[in-house]
Formats: structure tokens, C-alpha cells, sequence
């Protein structure tokens, strides 16, 4: 589904909905390895290894091979920033949908949230 005006509203709306409710805005958070001065093959692979292996990816019905196992499928053997861009746009469309927090983590930042100097 392409972003638009009005999925954009729809999403935030359903946000301030959630957050009236005094429920948590997000069902679900994908925490993803970035490194900088990683190659771009690493930190893909680092994403597609955090949505593999997420709750939101493995609770699709893999039999219907629907639209979020098709970008994996294609986001997985992207080539250049450019396409996996492209293709984590969508994925970004997806989870507002469905509620799931994308967040890419830099090592150094993950370091020190565990004390690692």
C-alpha cells in the first residue's frame, strides 16, 4: 500500500485513538543493527535478520505469501541503498498499519546501553 495523505491520517488517528485508550501506540518494536562503517550488505542483512525473526513477520500467514514476505523476499536481495530504500519504504507502511515500531540501532548506541565501552 502506497503512503499517502489519507493512510497517513488514518495511522495517526488510530494512534491518538490507542494512546486515549491508555494503551501502548506500538504492539510491537523491530530493533535492528547499524553500523556506518559496515559495508551495506551487513546492515541489510543485520534488517532482514531483525524482520525475519520478529513476531510481527513470523505471525503472517506464509502459505498466502502476502505482501510483507514479498518485500522481505525482494528487500533481502537488494543491491544498492537505493532499492533497499524503496523497499523499506513500504515495509514502513506496512508496520504503521499494523502497529510495529521499525528502529535501526547503532552499534555504538547499543554498546552503551550495555555498559560496553
Amino acid at each position: 500500500m502506497p503512503r499517502t495523505i489519507e493512510s497517513m491520517l488514518a495511522a495517526s488517528e488510530l494512534a491518538a485513538e490507542i494512546k486515549r485508550q491508555g494503551r501502548p501506540i506500538w504492539d510491537e518494536r523491530i530493533r535492528a543493527l547499524r553500523n556506518d562503517d559496515a559495508p551495506f550488505e551487513k546492515n541489510r542483512d543485520w534488517f532482514v535478520t531483525a524482520l525475519e525473526e520478529s513476531r510481527w513477520y513470523r505471525g503472517q500467514d506464509l502459505e498466502a505469501w502476502g505482501e510483507l514476505q514479498q518485500l522481505w523476499d525482494e528487500i533481502k536481495d537488494s543491491e544498492t541503498a537505493d532499492h533497499f530504500d524503496f523497499c523499506l519504504d513500504a515495509i514502513y507502511d506496512l508496520a504503521d498499519e499494523d502497529r510495529v515500531w521499525i528502529q535501526f540501532v547503532r552499534v555504538a548506541e547499543l554498546d552503551a546501553e550495555n555498559g560496553v565501552n
